[in-house]
């Protein structure tokens, strides 16, 4: 038996067609005819990609925030004459620091 190959947008779309069946992965694996361990892989080999910049050798992220990403949430008008700080510290290691002063 001749091994098929998929490219990894076959695979994309094969885990999202596994997304919208609302099957378990074991009987939509058994209806595509796939190996579970094929499926598992490639799900975590894309889901890895997707979270991780390919370009960016510093592993920092940027990205644009405009007016238009934040809610409509106004603070008190004495909480906005007060300053502050925010930092959050992520388990990989990643620090999103917020001032106002």
């Amino acid at each position: 038996m001749a091994k098929f190959q998929r490219t990894a947008q076959q695979w994309q779309a094969i885990i999202e067609q596994h997304a919208l069946s609302g099957l378990q992965v074991a009987a939509f694996c058994k209806q595509q005819k796939l190996t579970p361990s094929n499926f598992y892989t490639w799900r975590k080999r894309l889901a890895s990609q997707a979270a991780s910049p390919s370009n960016n050798s510093n592993n920092s992220v940027t990205h644009d925030v405009h007016q238009d990403d934040w809610l409509g949430i106004m603070p008190e008008p004495s909480a906005a004459t007060q300053p502050w700080d925010i930092e959050l510290a992520l388990p990989n290691g990643v620090v999103l620091r917020m001032m106002n002063h």
